[in-house]
């Protein structure tokens, strides 16, 4: 089949169906099919512009279109498969790219700005330039050459045996510990009973004095422009102001986190016992395994250190440096995140690190994992639960249905955690 048939099912139904009746001899000659609006349909044939009607064999029905503006407009929506921002680069430069790889030229109205053309607010013309294949065989010197470097040469393998790794305790009830947002959020009562609090380090200021003797400061998981430089200038201020130690989210910290106690976050993505022990190998003092770890796995990792396992939180589902409120609100007026909803009416919480700049947004599962009344069931010495926009009197509820082992008193999941993988 010839591939002027292959491009112009790109093209709405109404209009495709008719253009596919053109005889096969004279498809093989079209280059351009041009529409335009108010005109008739017309194609580059050889090299010379001609009208559909013009053509050999051409459909009555599509010899008497003349295209309006309306119908311009859906021919182009089509082209873009129904996305028009995903070909933005692309029209900012007068094209786009169908599917299968044929080129349309694209003519309108654009929004300019310092001479820089922006947006296209109304198209009046589309050129679809037919893609053909054009088979050209190669000098006998370079075929030799490809045949050579395509033959296959045997690496020499070194056999390697997986070391037999201790396996944790089941049934023994971790400790607790928990992550909070910010200082006002973390009940009093409750940073006497936990084991660890775990604060961002941009809120290592605002920590009392009486509970840095058991808080950790988690240091971000991704970094931009100079915040990698800024941080490691604050843990080196804070060496001597009496926090228990620094979580870690990504291999690169373990460079600037000397004098430190170090414990891997969920940035790490621990999820078995070969990453477990070579981070406690390179200083690591504890480690929480990835949420999306089954608990059978789990129990395979007990690296030497403490392990901890997630028993309540929102879940981070993607970290995104575009914003994906920017187009409800302005980047300079967000008080640091808000919601997305699906169109089952779920609502997904979006926080920033830096509101108003270069931060990193994070979306969050609406529906939060629990484990309170099976954390005999996690293989780990420390549960943790991750609090991100709870109120301070929704965080004291959740702990004490934690610290007493009671079932979640809302919609919730078990995550991964009981599955096979």
């Amino acid at each position: 089949m010839d591939e002027y048939y292959q491009a112009v099912r790109a093209l709405p139904a109404w209009l495709a169906s008719l253009l596919a009746q053109l005889p096969v001899q004279t498809a093989v000659r079209i280059q351009e099919l041009r529409l335009r609006t108010g005109c008739a349909v017309t194609f580059t044939v050889q090299g010379r512009q001609c009208s559909a009607s013009a053509l050999p064999g051409c459909p009555p029905k599509l010899a008497a279109i003349r295209l309006n503006a309306l119908q311009i407009e859906e021919i182009f929506h089509t082209l873009c498969n129904g996305s028009v921002h995903t070909h933005e680069r692309e029209l900012a430069e007068g094209y786009l790219t169908t599917a299968v790889g044929n080129r349309v030229g694209v003519a309108g109205q654009f929004v300019q700005r310092e001479g820089q053309c922006i947006a296209l607010q109304k198209v009046t013309s589309l050129n679809l330039r037919i893609a053909r294949s054009c088979v050209i065989p190669l000098p006998p010197a370079l075929d030799k050459l490809l045949e050579k470097r395509s033959e296959v040469t045997p690496h020499a393998v070194q056999a390697f045996e997986i070391p037999n790794y201790p396996a944790h305790t089941v049934g023994q009830l971790p400790a607790l510990a928990a992550r909070f947002a910010n200082a006002a959020q973390c009940p009093a009562e409750a940073a006497e009973k936990l084991q660890y609090l775990i604060f961002p380090i941009t809120e290592a200021e605002s920590i009392p004095e009486a509970w840095r003797g058991k808080t950790l400061l988690e240091l971000p998981r991704v970094m931009f422009g100079r915040l990698e430089q800024k941080t490691a200038a604050r843990l080196d201020a804070l060496q001597d102001a009496g926090f228990a130690g620094a979580v870690v989210n990504n291999p690169a910290q373990l460079r600037y986190t000397d004098g430190w106690t170090l414990y891997g976050g969920l940035g790490l993505n621990v999820t078995n016992p070969m990453s477990a022990a070579r981070y406690a190998s390179l200083g690591v003092q504890g480690m929480l395994l990835q949420p999306e770890t089954a608990l059978t796995a789990m129990q395979a990792v007990a690296p030497g250190v403490p392990t901890a396992a997630l028993c309540y939180g929102h879940l981070p589902l993607m970290l995104t440096r575009a914003c994906p409120l920017r187009n409800v609100r302005d980047c300079g007026k967000c008080p640091g995140g808000g919601t997305l909803r699906d169109r089952k009416g779920r609502d997904f919480t979006v926080t920033c690190s830096a509101p108003g700049g270069a931060g990193v947004r994070t979306v969050f599962n609406p529906v939060p994992l629990y484990m309170g009344e099976r954390l005999r069931e996690l293989p780990v010495d420390v549960a943790v639960a991750a609090f991100t926009t709870e109120t301070p009197a929704r965080v004291s509820q959740i702990l004490d249905l934690l610290f007493n082992a009671q079932p979640f008193d809302s919609e919730f999941t078990r995550g991964l955690y009981y599955t096979n993988n």
